[in-house]
């Protein structure tokens, strides 16, 4: 009897190729700007301005007039200066925003002397004074998402409670102080 066929040897196993390197992963989505903007419509509660409106590419107009804009994360005036600024923590600054203004929960615009500006769910703008005990209705709000109570408490802060900053006298303006009893004017 022959001898058996010797085994037959094993199959040696291919090396698979190389794995295409992986793709990079896409870049992070970008953040959301800290103000959301929407067209909508803010009555004053007496005053002077009747209709404070921002359209939806973020221009505002007061009593039709053009004022302002709400561009990115900032309101600016008609001449593009920025009045308020929003930074992604919440906070506030700008030429007329007291120290520590800042949005804290439920979208609501306080500083830290305790005045605040709150968009309610039915769309009034209450302001809350310094030390005040209670919140006054300056306004009321129309349209817009709900995303758009930052906007509107911004709006309405910079158009309604700040100061705007006293202006500079023009250039070469005369001088204009009263002159006192028995005094002859100054030229």
């Amino acid at each position: 009897m022959p001898a058996p066929p010797p085994p037959a040897p094993e199959p040696v196993a291919a090396t698979p190729p190389p794995a295409p390197p992986e793709p990079p992963p896409p870049p992070p989505a970008p953040e959301p700007p800290a103000i959301s903007v929407s067209a909508l419509k803010i009555t004053p509660k007496g005053g002077k301005v009747k209709a404070i409106e921002v359209a939806a590419d973020g221009s505002i107009t007061a009593d039709s007039k053009p004022v302002g804009k709400v561009s990115g994360d900032s309101v600016q005036d008609a001449s593009g200066t920025t009045l308020l600024s929003v930074s992604k923590d919440g906070s506030v600054s700008g030429g007329t925003a007291p120290a520590g203004l800042k949005f804290g929960a439920g979208d609501e615009l306080a500083s830290d002397d305790g005045a605040k500006i709150t968009v309610n769910d039915d769309g009034t703008i209450t302001h809350t004074k310094p030390k005040a005990k209670k919140a006054d209705t300056i306004a009321k709000v129309d349209g817009g998402s709900s995303a758009a109570k930052r906007e509107a408490a911004l709006v309405a802060y910079a158009w309604l409670v700040a100061k705007p900053p006293a202006a500079a006298p023009a250039k070469g303006a005369a001088h204009t102080e009263k002159p006192k009893a028995g005094e002859k004017p100054k030229k």
